[in-house]
């Protein structure tokens, strides 16, 4: 059924653990009862996940690196009856807090723009999810629902979860769950499965990348989670088959694939499912409005983007990183776009700043890329000078910093709003 780095699970294997869980006292009855998981263990996950899909219970995801009290207080106010906490699955009963929900797979937000919620979303509609997200992967590349799954993200995402493991499952493919966090395994594990989809997210490609100086082919890969800076995109173009990139939320989980991505902000046409609202054309784009079938109410995403002449959806970002400069709007991709082209440098991103005049101004943290840089280091008037001849002023940064790494939240994105909050 699956296979966990090297050892795999049959379906039996899996059952049996699920049943030993339930039963348990407090898991015997879950018909409405919400049952928290936090494991580092995909085969109990996935067991879980089946168990509760059959009998009516509902799931709460949670990070497998919660810590025990966090994730007890987590499963409190979400009104959980029980906790599934750490490798050995521990069991603990939260009295007093149930909550009947229908069956569901819960979810905090990540709280990138406030307190995180709660989100719910119907078995019914996570199982419309997986026949959609497979009727796309059938419409791409010959050999795409039969090829091996790699799978690098956590199952307590939705992506390594349902995009992942459920969606291949249900083909009838056995997806690999890598668990393993070193970067020479992941490499090894490529190399060893020719004809694979790999699962993952664009610092995880990096990291490989660069572990093996460049050599490592990839046969398919999915990327979601952060978009492709274009540097990382014309890479995988160049040393992969084929490359292909997904948009999704917590709220509504796949919204849009990109089969055969031309493009670091090309996330490609929706589900059929759901129905996109968006401005549809580059210059003015607008928020990215999804409506789910048989759903009145719209999800504003406050993601920025636009429908290209063909339909496919391109991903600018999020609407809350757009920088104001004495009002004028700046888009910091566009700004990270024309910086990655200069020939010194390896990684950047652009984050709003504050000016004691302006308000805002865009700000630039820039990795300089030693390996090309043979002239001597790289300057920040340099940057400035290479962005004044392809830019507005406005949208030229007022200051540039070099440093080492850019700091990333633990999911490896990088955060603006972190980074703002840092320099403020």
């Amino acid at each position: 059924m699956i296979v966990i780095n090297n050892t795999p699970f049959s379906k039996e294997e899996i059952d049996a653990e699920a049943d030993r869980l339930f039963r348990s006292e407090c898991l015997r009855a879950i018909e409405g009862k919400i049952v928290a998981i936090c494991s580092q263990q995909p085969n109990v996950i996935i067991g879980v996940v089946f168990k509760l899909m059959a009998g009516h219970g509902s799931l709460l995801l949670l990070p497998a690196d919660t810590p025990l009290q966090t994730a007890l207080n987590q499963a409190e106010a979400a009104g959980c009856a029980v906790l599934i906490h750490g490798d050995n699955s521990e069991l603990f009963s939260i009295e007093g807090h149930e909550r009947a929900v229908p069956g569901s797979l819960l979810q905090f937000s990540s709280g990138t723009t406030g307190a995180p919620k709660l989100i719910r979303r119907s078995w019914s509609e996570v199982r419309t999810e997986i026949k959609n997200y497979n009727l796309a992967l059938a419409s791409a590349n010959e050999g795409t629902t039969t090829e091996t799954p790699i799978i690098f993200i956590p199952l307590s995402h939705s992506f390594g979860l349902i995009a992942g493991a459920l969606t291949a499952i249900e083909r009838g493919v056995q997806p690999v769950i890598v668990t393993e966090k070193n970067p020479k395994y992941w490499v090894s594990k490529i190399r060893s499965i020719p004809e694979s989809l790999v699962y993952c997210v664009p610092y995880m490609i990096k990291l490989m990348r660069s572990m093996s100086r460049g050599s490592l082919r990839f046969h398919k890969v999915i990327t979601s989670g952060s978009m492709l800076p274009d540097d990382l995109f014309r890479e995988l173009a160049a040393s992969s088959t084929c490359c292909m990139q997904q948009y999704g939320s917590t709220e509504t989980g796949a919204i849009s694939i990109a089969l055969h991505c031309d493009g670091p902000t090309n996330v490609g046409k929706p589900l059929r499912h759901i129905t996109l609202e968006a401005a549809n054309h580059s210059a003015e784009p607008g928020e990215i409005v999804v409506r789910l079938e048989g759903k009145d109410e719209g999800v504003h995403t406050r993601d920025l983007g636009y429908l290209n002449e063909n339909g496919d959806l391109q991903l600018l970002g999020r609407m809350d990183d757009l920088i104001n400069v004495s009002g004028l709007k700046v888009i910091p991709v566009e700004v990270e776009s024309v910086i990655l082209a200069h020939p010194k440098v390896r990684e950047v991103v652009v984050f709003r700043g504050r000016h004691p005049v302006w308000g805002e101004a865009v700000r630039a943290m820039v990795i300089a890329d030693t390996d090309t840089d043979m002239d001597g280091a790289v300057s920040a008037e340099e940057i400035k000078t290479w962005c004044m001849g392809q830019l507005p002023s406005y949208k030229v940064p007022g200051m540039v910093e070099f440093v080492q790494e850019i700091p990333r939240n633990a999911g490896g994105k990088i955060n603006r709003k972190m980074l703002q909050e840092m320099e403020s």
